[in-house]
């Protein structure tokens, strides 16, 4: 699911670039038609049992990516921690129901919002800490401050491994 991103001219050749099977990935379309014939994105927090229906109806689903996960999660106040919590809990669920898992893209903050002044990796998560706190796994991928063409990969909270 991408609200950003074309499917045709960004995703798609992006997919393939990195070696994908075209066969194995479905793009399903993020906006419906609602009540009153306006399209809107699809809201995890109502339509999930439409994102169920399809994969119902495809069971060879076992990775959902949401990109960025902002657009699809309706009037959500994404930095109040019990909403979050409460919101990925919904998620884990349909998760382990369905034998999948769910890739979360969320975006850091903009340059200089922090007015904390903090450099922890965790707190440049836009809205609540619960979004690096509740997921069994968490990386975080930005640019380097001193040089932008250096990738910093960290990864603030793994429940999946024993290492320490």
């Amino acid at each position: 699911m991408s609200a950003e991103d074309d499917q045709e001219y960004q995703l798609k050749p992006k997919l393939l670039a990195a070696g994908a099977n075209q066969e194995m990935i479905d793009l399903i379309k993020c906006k419906i038609e609602g009540i009153s014939f306006k399209k809107r994105l699809i809201n995890l927090q109502t339509d999930l049992d439409m994102l169920e229906k399809h994969i119902l109806q495809n069971k060879d689903i076992r990775l959902i990516i949401i990109d960025p996960v902002g657009y699809f999660i309706g009037d959500l106040r994404d930095d109040r921690n019990s909403e979050v919590i409460y919101f990925l809990d919904i998620l884990k669920d349909f998760a382990k129901n369905h034998n999948l898992s769910i890739l979360l893209n969320k975006h850091l903050r903009k340059k200089g919002t922090n007015s904390s002044g903090s450099t922890s990796a965790s707190s440049e998560i836009g809205g609540s800490a619960a979004w690096v706190t509740s997921p069994r796994i968490t990386w975080i991928i930005s640019n380097d401050h001193d040089n932008t063409s250096i990738k910093i990969i960290s990864n603030p909270k793994n429940n999946l491994s024993n290492t320490k």
